[in-house]
């Protein structure tokens, strides 16, 4: 079984965000957000399709996207 994860990828400054998605598309990426003014892409893919992500022109980096759950309002305790 195959696992798919979300991440974060962090693009080239400059680069097309739309060029840069279509390939992380055709790659096997699954795009979530494409956030153009600062650069970054969200979606989810096997760690495979992560590591040949890296690889393509204009992305500088793929991190896994980590969730923070700092607890609901008054809890005495949040970490």
């Amino acid at each position: 079984m195959t696992d798919v994860r979300n991440w974060v990828v962090t693009l080239a400054e400059g680069d097309d965000a739309a060029a840069v998605a279509s390939s992380l598309e055709t790659a096997g990426f699954r795009i979530d957000q494409r956030l153009a003014e600062i650069g970054v892409i969200t979606g989810r893919s096997t760690a495979e399709v992560a590591e040949r992500a890296r690889a393509l022109p204009g992305i500088v980096d793929v991190a896994p996207e980590d969730v923070v759950d700092i607890g609901p309002p008054d809890a005495p305790t949040t970490w």
